[in-house]
This record gives structure tokens, sequence and C-alpha cells, in this order.
């Protein structure tokens, strides 16, 4: 598609972002997740997270059907990138609240007991 110059439709390979905040003024820009294959409601995707962003490309055949399609990457260049707090997103919830009970993650605050 783009050796040819034909990047397609916005859905061929739609891309939804979504900001993840930690507070209303920072952002979880220190967090990676690797790349994922899921499917939900039908529609099979990859996400991945880096750079305080969720990256989700959904490749379904059936994107053009995706209840959000506005929200991927547009054509014209527009892309809308929604803001979640890390709590709501249950994926990355799931993730971290492991990592002090396998002593990988340790307090970094400078205050001692």
């Amino acid at each position: 598609m783009l050796l040819n110059r034909q990047p397609g439709r916005s859905y061929d390979y739609g891309c939804l972002l979504v900001s993840i905040a930690i507070n209303e003024g920072k952002t979880a820009d220190g967090l990676i997740e690797p790349p994922i294959r899921r499917k939900v409601a039908g529609f099979i995707h990859y996400r991945f997270v880096f750079g305080g962003l969720m990256w989700v490309f959904v490749v379904s055949g059936r994107a053009s059907q995706f209840p959000f399609k506005e929200h991927f990457l547009q054509e014209d260049g527009t892309l809308t990138i929604h803001k979640k707090m890390f709590d709501q997103i249950s994926f990355l919830m799931d993730s971290y609240s492991e990592l002090p009970k396998q002593g990988k993650l340790t307090d970094n605050s400078g205050e001692s007991d």
C-alpha cells in the first residue's frame, strides 16, 4: 500500500491513540507494554503502550464496521487522541498490581521508614 503510494482508507489499518494519565497534570510516559493481539466484540486488534500512549491498530476484515472508526487516524490527517486515567485501564492495573509482589517495584520517594 505505502510503496504504491496508496495508503488506503482510514479503517484499512485503523489506528486509535489513548493518552494515559497518572494524574491530571502527568502523563504515564514511562510505561511500556508489549504488543498483544486481542479480539473484542468481533474485531481483531493489536494493542501496545509506550510514550504515554496506548496504541490500538484494528486489523479486522470488518474494520469498516468498527463502531468508533471516526476516532481512527483519518485520511485528511486528523486524529482524535482520547485521555484516560491509568486506574481506568483494567489491563494496566492488572499488569502493574503484580510488580510490588514480585519485588520489581521499589519506592523511590526518598523517604525512609
